[in-house]
């Protein structure tokens, strides 16, 4: 089933369905020479806009890469393992590794060592009997050393409970 046009002219032709004629003309003066021929200021233009987007996309680039490569030059932390020391090791010192430990330089080292001599002399009865016995002497000079021993004891429980007690809030 073909559709028959008719044209009754060069410029004008016929549709079976839309009854009169429809004008139609052929503009010969047109060609793609011409269309195609850009002037030379929009020329300037659009080699100015296409080397400024090409300008913005190397820097989004290496915008990217630079991001990319500094994430992966990072060095995930390490997990920090605790400080502390645990009743096991507290425990296994031995009286000669806590004198020695006294001496060090570290006060931190002094401090702690002095908590644990404390505290194991807390929990001990034959120290407790003998600083006891050292407070009840009549030579002023043994009964002041018994009191700073047992003060000492007493400060260093205080501060162990009182480290305790504001770890747990």
């Amino acid at each position: 089933m073909a559709q028959d046009f008719t044209f009754d002219s060069a410029e004008h032709f016929q549709h079976p369905y839309q009854g009169p004629f429809i004008p139609f003309t052929f503009d010969c003066e047109c060609s793609l020479a011409k269309m195609a021929a850009i002037s030379p200021a929009a020329q300037d233009r659009v080699f100015i806009f296409g080397l400024g987007l090409a300008t913005v996309a190397v820097i989004g680039v290496m915008r990217q890469m630079l991001v990319y490569y500094r994430d992966a030059a990072l060095i995930p932390p390490s997990e920090n393992k605790s400080q502390y020391i645990t009743q096991d090791v507290e425990d296994s010192l031995k009286l000669s590794t806590l004198d020695k430990l006294l001496d060090s330089p570290n006060y931190c080292i002094q401090e702690t060592t002095a908590i644990i001599i404390c505290e194991r002399a807390l929990h001990d009865g034959t120290t407790i009997d003998v600083l006891f016995w050292y407070i009840t002497r009549p030579d002023h000079k043994l009964r002041e050393k018994g009191i700073r021993a047992l003060t000492m004891m007493m400060n260093s429980c205080e501060c162990a409970l009182s480290g305790t007690s504001r770890l747990a809030d």
